[in-house]
């Protein structure tokens, strides 16, 4: 069995026993944004590291980092949720790198999209502006967070592109967390007009998988032509 095999079913195995020992003891039946804000706060500086571990494991994984930002920002005051969604931004990026690096190399490298390997060349002679112009660009992309890993730049330019490159879109996403917070307790979403809001949000939705959909129907053409 291959050293990656063996990681996929260890970290298979550890969330299926996270997941009964919730059902088990009852604990999920709790679970809800209020108690686990309050669960943060009462644990102190516990509760900051316990958010900033879970972010690093869980957004390479495919969970959005926006989600843990928004959670950030519905915890703790801007400042600290700011500083924490950051180190949270970059651990996610060392939990990637780290994977990619040493675990999956050749792996990662079969799935990668062309776009994004062409990139090898400039992060070997300027790792820290293409890291910093990346992250810019794509922030915590799960493609783009393997990429590096597998890519030719050092690592100390990955980290510092990475430190920097994150912390626009980290102030963003905590800011606009902080805001629909604010708004929330103000506007209770029971009283939002979910009969206008609902069937807007489905008609842009379809507007956009056509035009998704047209896209891939006419490139074919254009590329030939």
């Amino acid at each position: 069995m291959s050293k990656t095999t063996f990681a996929k079913i260890a970290l298979l195995l550890l969330l299926g026993a996270g997941a009964v020992g919730l059902w088990v003891s009852g604990a999920y039946e709790n679970l809800d944004p209020e108690s686990a804000r309050q669960l943060l706060i009462a644990a102190g500086p516990w509760g900051a590291l316990a958010y900033v571990v879970a972010a690093s494991l869980m957004q390479p994984l495919g969970i959005s980092i926006h989600l843990f930002l928004l959670t950030a920002a519905m915890v703790w005051p801007p400042a600290v949720a700011v500083t924490l969604g950051w180190l949270a931004s970059i651990g996610s990026g060392l939990t990637a790198y780290g994977f990619a690096r040493f675990m999956a190399r050749s792996w990662v490298r079969k799935r990668l999209p062309e776009r994004l390997t062409r990139y090898d060349q400039r992060l070997a002679e300027n790792g820290f502006r293409t890291v910093v112009l990346l992250r810019l660009l794509f922030f915590t992309s799960p493609p783009l967070q393997l990429m590096l890993g597998v890519s030719r730049v050092r690592f100390a330019a990955f980290l510092a592109g990475t430190a920097v490159g994150n912390f626009p879109q980290v102030v963003v996403s905590v800011f606009a967390g902080a805001w629909l917070k604010e708004y929330t307790e103000t506007h209770p979403p029971e009283t939002w007009p979910w009969g206008e809001i609902l069937p807007t949000v489905f008609a842009v939705a379809a507007m956009l998988f056509g035009a998704k959909l047209a896209w891939d129907r006419l490139r074919p053409v254009t590329g030939e032509a």
